[in-house]
Formats: structure tokens, C-alpha cells, sequence
């Protein structure tokens, strides 16, 4: 796994794609020259800390000006800490050939540019494999103070828990399960879609209009058709930790079809629950599911590659 890890840490991935990551290029601009964005922020109660994600601005500022640490061995310690994360879960899970399902395009934007949302995750995927509750609260605590979207993660993964735990309780089946994570995929689209601009509205937030952000059907229809497996899946078995979580993500990715949300962020931070899934499901279906994935994945790979 530290292997997988090291060659994934060592590739160039800028130099291959021929351009620089957009989301990193913001991040040096921010921390080696910009203004420090807290000094504009009020701390009037510790919710503030959490709205303001003062962990982020605060410490990678503080490494770099106060402790001098290069930015980019900072960069690197988030893409070590998230691929480490993603690793041993699927390992964990599937043994050590899963981890060639994880040399993904979505994995590598998010390890490799998108680092706050990375470093937030990563954090989320320790307090999901520690087994101490007060070290995976205080995981899931800090994921908070880096990224206020990690509140999504949580209340999703909470909602998982206990309605796994109801199902179990009174002997509902699969499909009445998998038919609840859908339904909770739809309603977090809306909430962070539309409804989000009509909540924002009545509090008077200026934050009111959002770009549509939305992929395109060609490229969520695999994720979609993931999603009709899992629910043919559900006729005959029950639902694993993994299988639900994707679920409600599918459902979401693919509402968002309509309501114009962010599908690819999403997609990337749940990728190894994704690839679970894959692992995992029916054996009837697997053999075209794992085709697919891997056809899909090589079509996203000469797409990042600027080949087509």
C-alpha cells in the first residue's frame, strides 16, 4: 500500500495532463501572496470559527510565513494523507489489487489540487476507520474547521448509520433500504440546489445565485447506471455500509442532472465507496459492472488527457 502511495505521490501529474491545476494555482496565489482571509472575519461565538473554516486559513498560513515550510511540501503531505486514507480502506476491504481502481482522474484532482477539500476528507476517512468514537468525533471535528461542506459527509454518513440500524430493527428489505438512500440523495440535491438559494434569500445572504455546475448526462450515465445495479443488487441482498453511502451519492449526482449541482466533487470524495460498491455487488451483474468501470475510467483518462 505505502508503495501504491509512493509511485502515486511521484508521478508528475501537471506535467503529464501538458497544464497546471487550476484549484492549486488559486491556492499558491492565495497563501504565498494574498491577504489572509480571517482578517476580515468577525469570532463572535465558536460557530464563527467552523463558518469561517479558520483551521485552513490559519494553519497552512502559519506553516508557511511563521514556520517557513515550502507550500508545496505542504501540498504534498494533504496528497499523502487523503491517498493513505483511500488506501487502506480498500485494502481493508478488498485487498491490495482494489487500489488499481483508485488511478482515477476524479482521485487525482482532488488529491492533487483541490486540497482543502482533500485534507477535509481525508480526515472524514480517518474517523471513519478509527474505532475509538472520541478520536473519530475529533477527526470528524477538525474535518469542520477545514471544509463547512464536510457537514454534508456527516449528517449523510449519520443518516446511513441509523437508518441501516432501523432497517435491520424491523426487518425491512433491500429495496425498501436502498429506496430511503435514494430519497435522501434527492433531498440533499435539492437542499444544496435550489433550496439553498431560496434559504439563503429569506436570511438575506448575498451568496444567492450559483453558477449551474452540472456535468453532463454522457458523462453521469455511468454513475446513474451504478446506481440501477445497486437497486437491482438490492432485490436479492442487503445493503453494505458502502453500498448505502453510494446510493445516496448516485441518487444525488444524478438529480443534480436537473438542479444543476457540483456532481464531480462529490464523486471524487466518496470514490472509494464507490469502488466498494463495485467490488461488491451482485455476482449476476459484476462481470458487466467492472467492464464498465473500467471502460468509463479509461474514457475519463484520455478526457483529462486532453486526447478527445
Amino acid at each position: 500500500m505505502l508503495i501504491f502511495v509512493a509511485a502515486m505521490l511521484s508521478v508528475p501529474w501537471e506535467a503529464l495532463r501538458g497544464e497546471a491545476f487550476r484549484d492549486k494555482q488559486v491556492y499558491y496565489e492565495y497563501f504565498l501572496y494574498g491577504k489572509l482571509i480571517l482578517e476580515f472575519r468577525e469570532f463572535e461565538s465558536v460557530i464563527d470559527y467552523f463558518i469561517h473554516e479558520f483551521l485552513w486559513h490559519f494553519s497552512v498560513h502559519f506553516l508557511v510565513h511563521e514556520l517557513e515550510i515550502p507550500l508545496d511540501y505542504i501540498f504534498l503531505a494533504i496528497s499523502a494523507f487523503l491517498l493513505t486514507v483511500f488506501s487502506l480502506y480498500l485494502v481493508k476491504q478488498h485487498g491490495t489489487l482494489s487500489l488499481l481502481l483508485l488511478i482515477n482522474p476524479l482521485v487525482i484532482d482532488l488529491a492533487f489540487s483541490q486540497f482543502r477539500s482533500a485534507l477535509a476528507i481525508a480526515c472524514l476517512g480517518a474517523a471513519f476507520l478509527v474505532r475509538r468514537s472520541s478520536l473519530a468525533y475529533a477527526f470528524a471535528g477538525i474535518a469542520l474547521l477545514f471544509h463547512t461542506a464536510a457537514s454534508i459527509f456527516i449528517v449523510i454518513n449519520a443518516c446511513v448509520h441509523f437508518g441501516q440500524r432501523y432497517m435491520a430493527r424491523h426487518g425491512k428489505s433491500g429495496l425498501g433500504a436502498i429506496g430511503f438512500f435514494v430519497g435522501l440523495g434527492v433531498f440533499v440535491s435539492l437542499l444544496i440546489g435550489p433550496l439553498r438559494e431560496i434559504i439563503l434569500a429569506l436570511l438575506g445572504d448575498r451568496r444567492v445565485h450559483y453558477p449551474d455546475q452540472s456535468s453532463t448526462f454522457l458523462y453521469i450515465s455511468f454513475w446513474s447506471g451504478l446506481l440501477i445495479a445497486l437497486i437491482l443488487h438490492a432485490k436479492k441482498h442487503a445493503l453494505s455500509k458502502a453500498q448505502s453511502i453510494s446510493a445516496v451519492i448516485l441518487s444525488l449526482v444524478t438529480t443534480n442532472l436537473f438542479t444543476g449541482g457540483y456532481s464531480t466533487r462529490f464523486l471524487a470524495t466518496m470514490f472509494p465507496f464507490l469502488v466498494s460498491s463495485v467490488l461488491t455487488i451482485d455476482r449476476g451483474i459484476k462481470p458487466l459492472i467492472l467492464t464498465a468501470f473500467v471502460a468509463y475510467t479509461a474514457l475519463q483518462w484520455l478526457f483529462w488527457l486532453n486526447v478527445i
